[in-house]
């Protein structure tokens, strides 16, 4: 058995193995933010489906480019709605054990402000369920074309980390198998 925990605004871990459990941490907040910093994935994904719908209809169209789709992460990880949710709890993981004051607090506040500025840090810790879901919607109904969001993983090349760290799940499995 495979135990996901999400990074929840900490970096992933060792994976852990207790008899035939491994316990791994993401390498992003929630699964769905691997797929946003994989804006080529979506869009491939959708102009997939836009390609089969071309084949049982006369209208098709091109689709976004992964430049469009990543511009489109951007846009929504920017929205004041996610940013003001994960600003409330990276600071408060990230709080003094004693009682913090005011200078700690602006301390953090400005060492978030810091890392949310860069896209792949925004990627990797927004609320993935609810960009993934606001960005799916987006192209929904700029492309007029519906897609599951779970077939998008199809269309994945996730980075190294992530593919080392599912390669050591893999390898787990095979292992209590035997």
């Amino acid at each position: 058995m495979a135990v996901f925990l999400d990074a929840d605004y900490q970096g992933p871990c060792t994976p852990e193995i207790q008899g035939l459990v491994i316990t791994v941490r993401l390498p992003a907040k929630e699964l769905e933010n691997l797929l946003l910093l994989q804006p080529g994935a979506i869009a491939a994904r959708v102009r997939n489906a836009l390609e089969q719908r071309l084949q049982r209809t006369i209208s098709g169209g091109e689709g976004p480019t992964e430049e469009k789709v990543a511009n489109l992460i951007d846009e929504a990880t920017r929205q004041s709605e996610f940013t003001h949710r994960v600003r409330y709890n990276w600071v408060a993981n990230h709080l003094p054990d004693r009682k913090p004051d005011a200078g700690d607090l602006q301390k953090l506040d400005g060492e978030f402000s810091a890392l949310w500025s860069n896209s792949e840090f925004r990627r990797r810790y927004c609320p993935g369920k609810d960009v993934l879901k606001h960005v799916k919607k987006s192209l929904q109904d700029r492309h007029q074309v519906s897609f599951p969001t779970e077939s998008v993983f199809a269309f994945c090349d996730p980075d190294s980390q992530t593919r080392d760290l599912f390669d050591k799940i893999e390898q787990h499995v095979m292992e209590a198998l035997k």
